[in-house]
């Protein structure tokens, strides 16, 4: 942590290409000045901490809110960046409540990038990206982190895999398949299917990529089946005190 002050009443994350230093000025955007103005209901003279994802996390004061905008001067530094994560999910596409759950924890749990997947039994299979960044952005607002997760756009499953980086080790989350997860690398990829499960052509998929010189593992999280939000959930957290050990 730099700086001595370290109160604050709202994290934001503001957009790269401003140089974040002391005595900078930040015009927060609309729906920024809409949380500002009407939600928190900040005034003049309050603290709050912004983030763009490179810079670190920095403190600024409110010097102008307004019913029309608002804009905060740049006192110090707050924290240092910190490095980035790498560890990747991949999901089936969840109806809206259980998709944006699963967007939360998984950001909350030092995600690195998010990859929505269509599978052969996913039931929903279109999304809306841009409010999946900004679902991913208010959790990482929340949850102390200070860069938002990569969303990838929707792909079927055999896409995302036809274009697999042999080096990023695959963990296949199976309720039926494999032991549970022990140690993994900071920069693995977990898999979580749909409420059907796989087919049996995608598990003949999965099992034909040893022999291609993919890693790939069946991982079983738990002695129950579990939902698709709490699958990811207990996946990342094998990894996420490695990820998060810098902090």
């Amino acid at each position: 942590m730099i700086g001595g002050c370290c109160s604050y009443k709202a994290r934001l994350k503001i957009d790269g290409g401003t140089t974040l230093k002391e005595g900078a000025t930040i015009l927060f955007d609309q729906a920024q000045h809409h949380k500002l103005f009407h939600v928190l209901r900040l005034r003049v003279g309050d603290n709050v901490c912004v983030f763009d994802g490179k810079q670190g996390a920095w403190l600024a004061t409110i010097d102008s809110l307004n019913k029309k905008s608002a804009q905060a001067k740049i006192i110090s530094q707050h924290r240092n960046q910190h490095p980035p994560w790498h560890t990747r999910l991949l999901f089936a596409v969840l109806k809206q409540a259980a998709l944006d759950d699963l967007i939360d924890k998984a950001t909350q749990m030092a995600v690195g990038v998010l990859q929505p997947v269509i599978t052969d039994y996913t039931v929903v299979r279109r999304i809306n990206h841009v409010r999946l960044h900004s679902r991913a952005t208010q959790a990482a607002e929340q949850c102390n982190r200070l860069d938002v997760p990569k969303v990838e756009p929707l792909k079927t499953i055999q896409d995302v895999l036809k274009t697999w980086d042999k080096q990023v080790p695959l963990y296949v989350c199976d309720p039926y398949k494999g032991e549970s997860p022990t140690s993994t690398e900071e920069n693995a990829a977990f898999l979580i299917g749909p409420e059907g499960g796989f087919s049996q052509k995608e598990y003949a998929l999965f099992d034909q990529l040893p022999d291609l010189g993919y890693s790939r593992q069946y991982v079983r999280l738990a002695p129950l089946l579990l939902r698709a939000e709490t699958a990811a959930t207990v996946a990342l957290a094998s990894v996420a005190p490695s990820a998060t050990a810098s902090l």
